[in-house]
């Protein structure tokens, strides 16, 4: 995670966005976005992260493990 925030913080004025896609099983869908939350404010990520239930985005644009980045 430190990278990817260093990454964020140098080349976000060049364009570069970074977003976060963490998956989560919708039937415990309040108890993960709090979790995903914590997270969030825990580790201190200045970008948005969205929440992927089952997994729906990683599957169309093939991502099988995590953690992952598409470029």
């Amino acid at each position: 995670m430190p990278a990817v925030m260093t990454l964020h913080g140098r080349f976000k004025a060049r364009g570069l966005r970074v977003v976060g896609v963490s998956n989560f099983d919708p039937t415990d869908a309040e108890s993960e976005r709090n979790g995903a939350a914590v997270a969030a404010r825990e580790e201190k990520m200045d970008y948005p992260t969205y929440l992927d239930e089952n997994n729906g985005w990683s599957k169309k644009h093939g991502i099988a493990d995590i953690p992952a980045f598409l470029v």
